[in-house]
């Protein structure tokens, strides 16, 4: 036990980050196995237009977890760098859940009329499989509206620095996904099984770290009136995370549903399974970056960034490094995985897998930087700057498909990101720890109070 607590007090930092990676590893294994299982399940089952359908509903549908990003991630910063009081800590917990659950309604019932409109009006969608659609639509709609409630939860864990809780409560979700992946489509062959199946697994989660967090911090919702200052302040710190949020969707689900929109579901299949690689290549980079920068954030606020840099460097090469690979086996071989991977012919082109590899390096690339911009307390830059690029994404991928297709979006894409993070980001944060000496030390955590704050004890409390 002692060996533990010495383990813990010399360097609490690279132990939260430690455990923070070993539990990703498994949870988004087992996440992105599941993934993977379920593109070839779903065209078995489905034809090519209805997983091209399916794509284009998360496209749109996914944004309703926008509600909970900017709060949940404000949260996780308020924790890891200033410890706020427990009943504090309770208010700002049940005023964000409050505040998410209302803009969540509003903003679950503005996307789902705009994919009603589409489902409804749009000349590529068959009138045959529109009820189809609509159904599956309200499914994925309820339960990202109830995903997106309890995430609030998820911001306690990251700034408490238990990350691995939230893993340990994933990975028993891929698994319910798993299994219900082989089970409901059988009785149910159509594009609400496939919602049911990934979707519920990401529910199961989220029900589970929320209600690890309650039994030590119930939210409390006594004072609501009195904490609308509260929610207000959260706004205000959560808005960059809510921009960058914003911005990641504008870097992967919505460009698939207008692809679809302008061309038709099918033309957004290998577009679409293309995102979902980049998806899930960023669901392996997170496993080490998630951790990281609220370590950096507290360490900058306790004047030992020295100490969490040294993480920074083998996350740093271990992400890069994937970008790279990831993106030159894209560009060479896209086809030939994608073939692969679905058991179906690959009917995207050469221009496709390139320009996507291209962009595959770019956003991971980006990832990283951004990271460490954001462990430096800079997320209002990051915000800024994936912001406007997103919608420089949205124009640019948008004349690209009515132009050329799938490959003129990916181009637009990659155009877009060149030309703002891909060196923005890399510059500024480097130019900051070239220039900057250290803070001087506001607070020195004893070994108990290391090992208490790791386990949620009274440290944070």
């Amino acid at each position: 036990m002692s060996l533990i607590k010495r383990l813990f007090s010399r360097d609490r930092y690279m132990v939260a980050v430690l455990l923070g990676v070993a539990t990703a590893l498994l949870a988004r294994g087992a996440g992105i196995v599941t993934q993977i299982v379920a593109v070839p399940v779903a065209l078995q089952h489905l034809s090519h237009e209805r997983f091209g359908v399916y794509l284009m509903l998360a496209g749109i549908l996914n944004w309703i977890l926008l509600a909970a990003s900017g709060l949940s991630s404000a949260l996780a910063k308020a924790i890891a760098g200033r410890n706020p009081e427990h009943d504090e800590l309770r208010d700002l917990l049940g005023a964000a859940i409050a505040f998410v659950a209302m803009v969540g309604a509003v903003m679950c019932l503005i996307v789902s009329v705009i994919f009603m409109i589409w489902a409804h009006r749009s000349p590529s969608l068959p009138a045959s499989l529109r009820d189809e659609t609509l159904v599956a639509g309200l499914l994925m709609s309820l339960t990202l509206l109830a995903i997106v409630v309890l995430q609030v939860f998820e911001g306690v864990q990251n700034g408490r620095l238990k990350s691995y809780i939230i893993n340990i409560c994933r990975l028993v979700g891929s698994l319910a996904s798993f299994i219900l992946l082989f089970t409901v489509p059988r009785f149910w062959p159509a594009i609400g099984a496939f919602v049911l199946s990934l979707n519920g697994g990401l529910l199961i989660g989220a029900v589970l770290n929320a209600a690890a967090v309650a039994r030590s911090l119930p939210p409390r919702f006594a004072h609501l009136r009195r904490d609308i200052g509260l929610i207000a302040g959260l706004l205000r710190s959560g808005a960059p995370f809510l921009f960058i949020s914003t911005a990641s969707l504008f870097q992967t689900y919505l460009p698939v549903f207008l692809l679809g929109a302008i061309k038709g579901p099918v033309s957004a299949v290998d577009f679409g399974l293309f995102v979902r690689g980049l998806v899930l290549l960023l669901s392996v980079a997170v496993m080490f970056t998630a951790p990281l920068w609220p370590a950096l954030l507290s360490a900058e606020a306790r004047g030992e960034r020295a100490r969490a840099m040294k993480l920074a460097v083998p996350v740093g090469g271990t992400v890069l490094a994937l970008a790279l690979g990831a993106g030159l086996a894209i560009g060479l071989f896209g086809g030939q995985v994608l073939s692969l991977w679905t058991r179906q012919p690959y009917h995207g082109g050469h221009s496709l897998q390139a320009a996507f590899g291209v962009y595959i390096f770019l956003v991971l690339w980006s990832h990283f930087w951004a990271i460490m911009l954001m462990g430096q307390g800079r997320e209002r830059l990051v915000a800024v700057v994936l912001f406007s690029e997103a919608l420089a994404i949205a124009g640019l991928g948008s004349a690209g498909a009515a132009w050329h297709g799938a490959p003129g979006m990916a181009i637009g894409m990659a155009l877009a990101v060149t030309c703002a993070s891909a060196w923005i980001f890399p510059v500024s944060a480097l130019r900051r720890l070239l220039s900057d000496p250290p803070a001087k030390p506001t607070e020195t955590l004893s070994t108990e109070d290391a090992v208490e704050t790791l386990a949620g004890g009274p440290a944070v409390e």
